[in-house]
């Protein structure tokens, strides 16, 4: 009857399991942070050896579950305290639902950068120099050339960097055009979404100027 949701005031405590089926408890602590601990069932309630984020001990709690009211009681004891606290009463407001369990090593990983504007119409072209559009594998809407790439590969070895997809997955069109040439002209494929380049707003540039004389120059 503890795992659940349980709240006090405006604060609200949490009990669940571990995967080798033990009671955990997970709650705010009254200096800030949080803390948590396992319980261990004493016969007439629960109690916990209660451990911050960072590893120290703060105290002991223990929890009894009142049947009749269908609420829970806990009081809380300090390191340096010989009784326990007061009686905190706490509602069920909600059960903890497990929605999968992850077991294994954890691996770092890092996503790329998002895909601008300007690389939709200069980088969305295969090894052989045809542009490519939609995927059909995937809602990419335009297939985007991986920095680095080794363009002398096979194209099945060839990723799109925004979707991850081959490139042969991508809706094949005409021949690239450099979009700052004057014989750039739309993609010859459905589905394309690449911009006209004279859509694009202008960049603008700033660029900071000085006059110098003759005693800037040291000598």
């Amino acid at each position: 009857p503890l795992v659940g949701r349980w709240a006090y005031g405006a604060k609200e405590y949490r009990v669940g399991r571990t995967q080798d089926g033990q009671l955990r408890f997970d709650g705010p602590h009254t200096g800030g942070g949080r803390v948590s601990g396992i319980l261990k069932d004493e016969g007439d309630g629960w109690r916990s050896d209660l451990i911050a984020l960072g590893g120290e001990s703060v105290g002991e709690i223990r929890l009894r579950y009142i049947e009749e009211e269908g609420v829970v009681v806990s009081n809380f004891k300090g390191l340096d305290k010989e009784n326990w606290g007061k009686d905190i009463i706490a509602r069920s407001v909600g059960h903890e639902r497990v929605v999968s369990s992850l077991v294994g090593a954890w691996s770092e990983a890092y996503t790329e950068q998002t895909v601008r504007e300007r690389e939709e119409l200069e980088c969305n072209f295969d090894p052989l120099g045809r542009l490519r559009g939609r995927c059909e594998r995937c809602p990419c809407r335009c297939f985007v050339t991986t920095p680095g790439a080794n363009l002398a590969s096979a194209l099945a070895s060839i990723s799109c960097r925004r979707c991850g997809c081959p490139v042969i997955s991508h809706e094949q069109g005409g021949e690239w055009i450099d979009p700052e040439s004057e014989d750039y002209q739309a993609a010859a494929f459905p589905g394309d979404v690449r911009v006209s380049r004279l859509a694009l707003p202008p960049v603008k540039l700033e660029i900071s100027t000085r006059l110098w004389s003759i005693e800037d120059v040291k000598p």
